[in-house]
């Protein structure tokens, strides 16, 4: 059986210049739920720009979460990464001191 391609639930029509564009041949292709090729629109949602048919719940792992949870999880990750910046920082700044007290004691030696 052929695919059927639609556009926003509609089904597409190629016209070639075969045949009439409202041609009855695949009137009763498969997912045709009336007569213009309109899929319901429940079902053009869930299958619309990859929601796929996984149904989507907030209790499973990485569903949906609130504003107030990702804003949450945002600011504890610039957090992080601020005091990691730091800890970087304050290493770099003793490695320094370390190499200037080195290079002071081998010219004023």
């Amino acid at each position: 059986p052929d695919a059927v391609l639609t556009h926003r639930g509609k089904k597409i029509v190629w016209n070639d210049g075969a045949g009439s564009s409202d041609s009855d041949d695949d009137a009763d292709a498969p997912g045709e739920d009336d007569e213009d090729g309109a899929l319901p629109p429940a079902l053009q949602k869930q299958l619309a720009f990859g929601g796929g048919l996984i149904p989507k719940t907030a209790d499973a792992p990485g569903g949906p979460r609130s504003r107030d949870e990702v804003m949450a999880e945002v600011m504890a990750k610039a957090k992080a990464y601020k005091a990691e910046r730091q800890r970087v920082a304050e290493e770099a700044d003793e490695e320094r001191e370390r190499l200037d007290a080195e290079l002071g004691e081998v010219l004023g030696g």
